[in-house]
């Protein structure tokens, strides 16, 4: 390996120290996608992410010494630049990614009640957390890729493509918001968030028109249909909770004792 190659640009590696690294954690990138007929369990791809991550990030320091020995010399300086601005864009990517399949672990268990392990299930609270480390995961990375001048046709390209994710992410945040106050019986919270998570899903649906991110677009289809049907089920829920509430309240009343010969009534308590 003589150069790094990202979004269109070329970056020269002179450190043979920074090229090992990159080269290992490229290999481990391979070991992630592994074989075609043998998929990789989730926990072996989070231990090879952990892994990745320190190759990506020794390359980092491993340029950045040669920024400090670097001297005034313009041109060095502005290949290391590059070199490391490439570098952490693609650990970005990959962090984004290693939350990806977070999330997907985290979707798998949440609506059991108990799994076959009898492990703790998905709280909708711990998918809201991980949607707000994805939406800064890209917001860090589209900053960086978007920073400098004269960005080519592929960095703009990319740069889109990823605040469509963010909008994206923000929807699923604002489904499972909503899930958390249905939970806890707030209807009117719980229907104006599905309701705003379906616009951010249709808005998102909007731009991805005639785009090839397939899967992307299937994946909001299928939220925005999730958040109209929970918003109709919050919505009814709350006028039969309405409706009954008069006839749970003089339940309530009926049961309550006025005088006991063992503590003070509950006249006496309100004096």
């Amino acid at each position: 390996m003589t150069e790094f190659n990202w979004l269109g640009r070329r970056f020269p590696i002179t450190s043979a120290k920074t090229r090992v690294s990159i080269l290992k954690a490229q290999q481990l990138e391979r070991d992630l996608n592994g074989a075609a007929t043998e998929p990789i369990s989730a926990d072996k791809k989070l231990a090879i992410f952990d892994k990745l991550f320190s190759a990506y990030h020794e390359a980092r320091s491993c340029i950045r010494n040669d920024l400090a020995s670097a001297g005034s010399a313009e041109n060095i300086r502005d290949e290391l630049n590059g070199l490391d601005k490439a570098v952490s864009a693609v650990l970005g990517l990959r962090t984004i990614e290693r939350n990806q399949l977070l999330v997907s672990i985290a979707k798998s268990k949440f609506a059991k009640h108990r799994d076959e392990k009898n492990e703790k299930i998905t709280k909708p609270e711990e998918l809201v957390r991980l949607y707000d480390l994805l939406i800064q995961n890209t917001t860090d990375l589209t900053d960086l890729v978007s920073s400098g001048r004269d960005k080519n046709e592929e960095e703009n390209a990319f740069v889109h493509e990823y605040e469509l994710k963010d909008l994206a992410f923000r929807a699923e945040r604002c489904f499972y918001l909503a899930k958390s106050y249905s939970s806890v019986s707030k209807r009117a919270e719980a229907y104006a968030l599905f309701c705003y998570a379906r616009s951010l899903a249709d808005s998102a649906l909007q731009e991805l028109a005639n785009s090839p991110h397939k899967a992307l677009i299937q994946d909001l289809e299928a939220l925005s249909f999730n958040c109209r049907s929970n918003s109709c089920i919050e919505h009814a829920t709350g006028i039969m909770e309405d409706e009954s509430a008069p006839e749970r309240l003089s339940k309530g009343v009926s049961t309550i004792s006025l005088g006991d010969n063992r503590k003070k009534g509950v006249w006496e308590n309100l004096n």
